[in-house]
């Protein structure tokens, strides 16, 4: 059975001497948890997850971040841009887009003849480090703005397939992608009545573990571009191809953990982050302070971090046996990335 932050809780609470949170408060050692878990995640890099980054038709409903403040939940909220031709950007600080249209649905249904597409990408919000970023299935390469600049001046205006990204200029997760995308990607198109929005639909011999609004229907989903307000569900909208699209493999940083929700990690290395929660707990100024106790349950944290990440170095150092091949050797080295599989960039 997974454990749970509540599981964690009791169990700490217990260790501590303190099953009726007399000294230590529930919502303390909450904080002391996760703030164990960010750092253990943090530190050993063990969560992996993928994410597109689509050359859509960049669509906008708003100029400024302060806006996004003022939004209501009935609003369709589609993107920012602040100017509407390209030129323009030359006279504007802080500039993003172009876009010439408000909805996507403008894009979708072919209202829109001529499409802009923003170079600028937002991250995923947990995003920690990228590993890896293709477009097309060909791997991008990592740039940096000033070597770029010096032998294109006018970088973040060409146009045309995209062949690198940056991502040390536009602010933290955003991923700039060189060149700006020349078209924008197509949505599918499921049947003539459509016009490529996505339906709700019973996912329940596809996906077994879902949070249904009713009986065993699917959760409705944002889709790439959109931000969703109010209640948190998402809204009916277009599902796009991978054609033209940037996608990347990502180290990622642990969740907000909820009262019943377990962890993303095995549950053998839940221990690490309870250590270190203890360690917190009793570093803590006031009854219960036990210092030298505290110095024990960090050096146990400390150990079961370094050993995750032996555990990972074994791995990737460890001998293979490849058969079926005459062309290879019976034994290599170990195993290797693919030989395009990019640079980590954080």
């Amino acid at each position: 059975m997974s454990v749970t932050r509540a599981d964690m809780v009791t169990e700490l609470a217990q260790r501590l001497g303190d099953s009726g949170f007399d000294i230590w408060t529930s919502a303390e050692l909450e904080d002391y948890i996760q703030d164990g878990y960010d750092r253990l995640v943090e530190e050993t890099r063990c969560l992996w997850d993928t994410d597109v980054l689509p050359d859509y038709a960049a669509a906008f409903s708003y100029t400024e971040p302060w806006e996004l403040d003022y939004f209501t939940s009935e609003f369709m909220v589609s993107g920012r841009a602040n100017h509407t031709a390209v030129f323009e950007r030359d006279y504007i600080p802080d500039s993003r887009g172009p876009a010439n249209h408000n909805q996507h649905w403008e894009y979708n249904d072919s209202h829109v003849t001529t499409t802009l597409c923003d170079a600028l990408a937002d991250l995923p919000a947990d995003f920690l480090e990228l590993e890896r970023a293709t477009w097309n299935n060909l791997r991008l390469e990592t740039l940096r703005s000033r070597l770029l600049g010096r032998d294109d001046s006018r970088y973040e205006l060409t146009t045309g397939d995209v062949d690198a990204y940056l991502m040390d200029k536009d602010g933290l997760n955003v991923l700039r992608k060189w060149r700006v995308p020349a078209a924008a990607y197509d949505p599918y198109d499921f049947d003539a009545t459509s016009d490529g929005w996505g339906i709700i639909r019973d996912w329940t011999d596809i996906v077994d573990d879902l949070t249904s609004m009713s009986a065993a229907w699917g959760d409705t989903v944002a889709p790439d571009g959109l931000e969703v307000f109010g209640n948190g569900w998402g809204i009916l909208g277009p599902v796009y191809t991978e054609t033209r699209a940037v996608r990347i493999e990502y180290r990622k940083r642990g969740h907000t953990l909820e009262l019943n929700q377990p962890f993303e990690i095995p549950d053998r290395y839940t221990v690490y982050v309870r250590h270190y929660a203890q360690a917190k707990a009793l570093d803590r100024e006031g009854k219960g302070q036990d210092l030298e106790l505290a110095a024990f349950y960090m050096s146990r944290y400390e150990a079961g971090v370094e050993r995750m990440k032996e555990r990972r170095r074994r791995v990737e150092s460890e001998r293979m046996v490849v058969m079926g091949s005459r062309d290879m050797p019976a034994v290599s080295r170990g195993p290797r990335l693919p030989w395009n599989y990019g640079e980590v960039v954080r």
